[in-house]
């Protein structure tokens, strides 16, 4: 009760004095705690709801009901949060770098694990000490924190438990070249030795975060994305037999307003995914107009499409659509010859100017993790159709991503204001292609309640975008055969707090449901502008182009979900009113009776109103919180929640169209 009294007085949006109601107040929750500890485990919040009717309150006179209306803030703060102060596993204090990645597990001892890192801003090169995992270890149930290990190099890492062992799943570096997964094996029991991490993939771009392991029905699955312009080697394929491309009229001419399609055979079409650009680059003869002899020379040419439909070996079919962008700089018809360069079509790793394509990989539990071979990928990987439907998605959802000139110039790989008379507008851009939507981050968990799933895996997948901030992507996996892992996309929908930041979700099989920790935006319409004059209280705040639902992470929420489809809220683990503290990327376990979360957090523990550096923000994070829910599963109306009745068939609909992998 102490600490969550710091709690609300730390919160308290009022710094005046505080009224003699509230007073009588806190000295009432004082006297409550002796009750509390003679009960045991008795909710408190319900403790306090019966006893707000004997508050001496100032007007006496008041009317019962409106006398609870006008319950203090102290009052209100106390029944609005469902887990106590976080701690701190680590805090730091030094510009430049950042706390990330946490997770956590329950070790067989009943020791609290925590994997973690000390990362720096995307665009700045790791040093050794950067790749460096730290472990955190709790003995008593997450009240202290010591670091017990070191591990590394990684990034990314992630833990996860299963039959063959505990390990550390993650990545070589981060937004690079050839950046491959790497896992490492816990050597103990404890948690204070790990083995060297090994390579299990070859050639790829990887992006991955603390999103999960799932760990279910005897196979372990980590989903992720791929940079495919940023493999190592990057695919590539020729044109067979060339192909002419008619050309009408430059932006908005006939061209513009239906973009031709073509059906191109290439020598291989197995290293290229649907709906992901790609770019044609050829030479042509040209005259010059230079010499007074019209000799001929050779012209550097380069055109760029989505790829609509891919078939592989033996036909090597794409079926590809002109991208509109073009036009800004081919207005004429033009032949592109045989065997001409196909290539994915991107010169940069800037957000939303790449293809980020979604995969997986998947094991048998009971197999050695660190053996390369116990891993099957996820074939084919699968592209995002936000791009191929970006103008539709802007016009139905208004939700788009950045269309700005260090994008446009990162997918063409030229300055392309240069060849323009006049700049580009933005909604010019958005209509260009440019804008379209992006995913990433993706949480997979299996369906395997009781009341209806097919067993199968779900990607929940965060969109980054403006205004719909709940705004996610759904994919389903099947595993059912060994040594085959394959997916479809399965449909854009809503899920709390998906354009913000990547949940936390784990399956309950007590109460038989999905949880989710997850952010909260509590304004998406929000106008975002930096503070007139930042300090250290109100510092400047991350806030990109198209992408201001990641601003505010000042709310951490906790939901769950028969289906993992539709949420119901079960409360806030936390939240801070001003925008100089935040909570991201959570992860979460189940611990006995409770669940377990641990957030990146910009926070100073225990004291709400300290000052703290101002590189610290919405992104960049000093610490690691960790929560406590107690009794999570009173929070569930759960009898409500999965009731079934005789309406209910044996399985419930997951999409429209059905699939027999």
């Amino acid at each position: 009760m102490e600490s969550k009294l710091q709690h609300i007085n730390g919160n308290a949006d009022n710094d005046g004095a505080r009224s003699n109601s509230e007073k009588k107040m806190e000295k009432l929750l004082q006297q409550l705690e002796a009750k509390i500890k003679q009960l045991g485990h008795v909710n408190s919040q319900t403790l306090i709801k019966n006893s707000t009717s004997t508050v001496d309150n100032d007007d006496s006179n008041t009317p019962n009901t409106d006398r609870t209306s006008r319950i203090s803030p102290i009052m209100r703060l106390m029944t609005d949060r469902i887990a106590d102060l976080p701690s701190a596993i680590l805090q730091i204090d030094q510009k430049g770098q950042y706390v990330a990645s946490p997770s956590i597990l329950t070790l067989p001892s009943g020791r609290l694990l925590v994997a973690l890192e000390i990362s720096i801003p995307r665009f700045t090169p790791h040093v050794a000490s950067t790749l460096i995992k730290h472990i955190y270890a709790s003995d008593d149930g997450g009240k202290s924190w010591i670091e017990i290990a070191t591990m590394g190099p990684m990034n990314w890492p992630q833990l996860f438990a299963c039959k063959s062992g505990i390990y550390i799943i993650g990545t070589q570096s981060h937004f690079s070249k050839d950046n491959n997964l790497l896992i490492s094996k816990m050597m103990d029991t404890e948690g204070e030795q790990w083995s060297k991490p090994v390579k299990i993939s070859n050639g790829l771009s990887v992006i991955a975060a603390n999103t999960g392991v799932d760990v279910s029905h005897g196979r372990v699955t980590k989903t992720f994305e791929i940079i495919p312009s940023m493999a190592e080697p990057v695919p590539t394929t020729v044109v067979v037999d060339g192909m002419d491309v008619e050309i009408e009229g430059g932006v908005g001419g006939a061209t513009w307003s239906n973009p031709p399609v073509y059906e191109v055979k290439v020598e291989d079409s197995s290293p290229f995914v649907e709906y992901c650009l790609i770019k044609i680059v050829f030479t042509m003869t040209t005259t010059t107009t230079s010499t007074a002899t019209g000799e001929t020379g050779m012209q550097s040419k380069v055109l760029f499409f989505r790829i609509l439909k891919k078939a592989g070996p033996p036909s090597n079919n794409l079926t590809l659509r002109l991208e509109r962008f073009n036009l800004f700089f081919q207005t004429e018809s033009i032949s592109i010859p045989p065997n001409a360069k196909l290539v994915p079509g991107s010169s940069s790793d800037i957000y939303g100017g790449v293809d980020w394509v979604a995969s997986a990989i998947n094991a048998d539990e009971n197999d050695d993790l660190t053996d390369p071979q116990a891993w099957t990928f996820l074939s084919p990987a699968i592209g995002n159709p936000a791009s191929i439907y970006s103008n539709e998605f802007r016009e139905l959802f208004d939700a788009a991503f950045r269309p700005d000139a260090a994008l446009r110039n990162g997918i063409l790989g030229f300055d392309l204001g240069k060849l323009q008379e006049e700049p580009i507008d933005q909604e010019t851009a958005l209509e260009a292609g440019f804008g379209s939507l992006y995913w990433m981050e993706g949480v997979v968990v299996r369906q395997q309640d009781r009341h209806g799933s097919n067993g199968r895996l779900l990607s929940i997948m965060r969109v980054n975008n403006d205004l719909a901030c709940d705004l996610a992507a759904v994919l389903e996996f099947d595993d059912s055969q060994p040594g085959r892992l394959v997916g479809r996309f399965l449909r854009y929908t809503f899920v709390p707090g998906l354009g913000v930041s990547h949940p936390a979700i784990v399956y309950d099989i007590e109460t038989d449901l999905y949880w989710m920790a997850t952010n909260v935006n509590r304004d998406a319409t929000r106008g975002w502008k930096q503070p007139d004059q930042p300090n250290d209280m109100n510092p400047s705040l991350q806030i990109g182009p198209s992408s201001a639902c990641q601003v505010d992470r000042t709310t951490l929420g906790l939901f769950y979900s028969t289906n993992l489809f539709n949420w119901i809220t079960a409360g806030v683990v936390d939240y801070h009113i001003t925008f100089g503290r935040h909570f991201s990327y959570p992860h979460m376990a189940i611990d006995g009776e409770d669940l377990i979360i641990v957030s990146r957090a910009t926070i100073i523990p225990g004291e709400r109103e300290s000052t703290l550096r101002s590189f610290y923000n919405n992104h960049n994070a000093n610490a690691v919180s960790f929560h406590r829910v107690e009794r999570f599963r009173e929070l569930a109306n759960v009898k409500w929640a999965t009731y079934q009745g005789p309406y209910s068939a044996e399985k419930r609909r997951v999409a429209i169209a059905s699939w027999n992998p």
